[in-house]
């Protein structure tokens, strides 16, 4: 048997979006026509800001149809805040020969972005327009909007822009939002 296990299309390590509060659950399986698949040779590893990881002990796999098919299951949270990490799979079969999965790289973010109005509360002016500078500080791509009395104004996807703003007579909420 010279012929490698497969893994198939449908892992979650496929749809790890590049910037999340968690790692998906860890779903993968696979195939060895030609073969059996060696469990005791399942490894997991996630390579983080601090270095590579053995996370194998917190997957597991199943084989079925005499070790021709197999699916490893898992979680590997709770992980640190920080960007480059990657999870990979490797499992062999009872003739040696390997197959390997992994995510793209992908970041965990649970901090909320901070927003720096370029404007003072409770303003105060003659003029029936207001540009008012936005500054988003966060780790994941931005995305935001402005709102002005309940109507979305203006949405975002950079870290600082000017938000132009018609305002009404009398008074005027304007509230940002980013996530």
């Amino acid at each position: 048997d010279s012929q490698a296990p497969q893994w198939l299309a449908d892992s979650s390590l496929a749809t790890q979006p590049p910037y999340a509060q968690d790692v998906l659950p860890v779903w993968a399986s696979g195939k060895d026509p030609l073969g059996r698949i060696d469990a005791t040779t399942l490894k997991a590893n996630l390579i983080g800001p601090s270095g590579t990881t053995d996370v194998t002990s917190k997957v597991s796999l199943v084989t079925s149809d005499g070790g021709a098919t197999f699916q490893v299951t898992g979680d590997v949270n709770p992980l640190p805040e920080g960007s480059g990490y990657k999870l990979s799979l490797s499992v062999k079969d009872l003739a040696g020969n390997p197959a390997s999965l992994s995510t793209s790289s992908f970041a965990i973010d649970r901090t909320v972005p901070v927003i720096t109005l370029g404007m003072q509360d409770h303003f105060k002016t003659k003029v029936g327009h207001v540009e008012l500078p936005v500054n988003i500080a966060d780790a994941s791509p931005i995305s935001g909007t402005v709102t002005l009395n309940r109507a979305v104004a203006a949405t975002f996807t950079e870290a600082s822009q000017t938000a132009r703003l018609a305002l009404v007579e009398g008074h005027n909420v304007i509230i940002a939002d980013a996530t």
